[in-house]
């Protein structure tokens, strides 16, 4: 026999086919067990190795998980399955032409003066040429102008230069008689908080990125832009991470406004994320009606709409990725 542990069973030893006897024996608690455990261990395609959906409907009511939402997430996903169709939904809402990468083009009056003035100084230096902005405020100063973004992320594809980036940093807020505090969060995260004299404040996150990269980064007015294509997919990596409004609005633009597909947005995001399936990304999608706080809008959004948009789009994925079972 196989004894080998399997590793959603890290702390039972229990072997492959100790698991299979189980599920084909009697003991209907030992068999709530192990079905459990599967759903909230176990990597998406390993649980079909084991599992059909017809065995996690009949045990549903008496499965235990380790959050309610993981256990609406399950609940909501058997009654998708039960139904017939694959989820088709109208995406793009505006006629405007299609462009898969547009040039950056910077808007006045959508960056902060302190935001301004500090990529304009850091691109002036050598090391600023090595990385790239990108995230909120690439997207809404650059591209779309529809929100406030606070913080800078620049990040890098080069190794080794997060320490220079750092002097550049604390040369700038020197020369400028700002406050600076920087802190290396991780061997690749840099943190500045700068704060000028009249109290306005600044985070900027310096990044040692090694993901795939999508498009063609380009210099707006000096500053060094990444590709709108590569800030959608990462927007779409961002809702599964985090949920924050800010990427639920800007995913929801970039969709219904510019015409990015979704299917090959998220077939990029599972080539920066291999760990991303549909499945769990349509349950982060669900939590956008538990969303409150909304960014400063430049111009409005209808948010019930953005809500009832990304609850159908999660139907939309977890029927178009049924098990193979149902």
């Amino acid at each position: 026999m196989d004894k080998r542990r399997l590793h959603f069973f890290w702390d039972y030893d229990l072997g492959e086919e100790d698991l299979r006897a189980i599920l084909a024996g009697d003991d209907e608690e030992r068999k709530v067990w192990v079905i459990s455990r599967l759903l909230n261990a176990a990597p998406w395609d390993e649980i079909w190795s084991y599992l059909t959906v017809d065995d996690i409907r009949a045990h549903f009511p008496r499965l235990r998980f380790r959050s309610s939402h993981l256990r609406e997430l399950w609940a909501h996903a058997l009654e998708v399955w039960s139904r017939e169709g694959d989820g088709e939904m109208v995406l793009k809402e505006s006629r405007a032409p299609y462009e898969p990468n547009p040039p950056p083009r910077l808007r006045p009056g959508i960056l902060t003066p302190l935001q301004e003035v500090f990529l304009t100084r850091f691109f002036a230096y050598a090391v600023g040429k090595r990385f790239f902005l990108t995230g909120g405020t690439a997207l809404t100063a650059f591209y779309l102008y529809h929100r406030l973004s606070e913080d800078l992320d620049l990040f890098t594809l080069e190794g080794g230069v997060l320490d220079a980036a750092q002097d550049v940093a604390l040369t700038v807020s020197n020369e400028m008689g700002w406050e600076a505090r920087v802190e290396r969060l991780s061997p690749h995260l840099l943190r500045a908080v700068l704060m000028d004299r009249e109290g306005g404040f600044l985070r900027v996150d310096f990044v040692r990125e090694t993901a795939p990269q999508f498009g063609e980064k380009r210099s707006c007015e000096g500053v060094v832009v990444d590709s709108l294509v590569d800030i959608a997919t990462n927007k779409v990596t961002a809702i599964l991470g985090r949920s924050e409004a800010k990427d639920f609005v800007d995913l929801y633009v970039l969709l219904r406004e510019i015409g990015y597909d979704f299917d090959s947005l998220l077939g990029k995001a599972e080539q920066k994320d291999r760990g991303l399936t549909p499945f769990f990304l349509a349950g982060a999608m669900r939590q956008v009606r538990r969303i409150r706080d909304l960014p400063v809008m430049l111009r409005p959004v209808d948010w019930e709409a953005l809500v009832a948009f990304y609850e159908a789009l999660a139907d939309r994925l977890l029927a178009r990725h049924r098990p193979p079972s149902s």
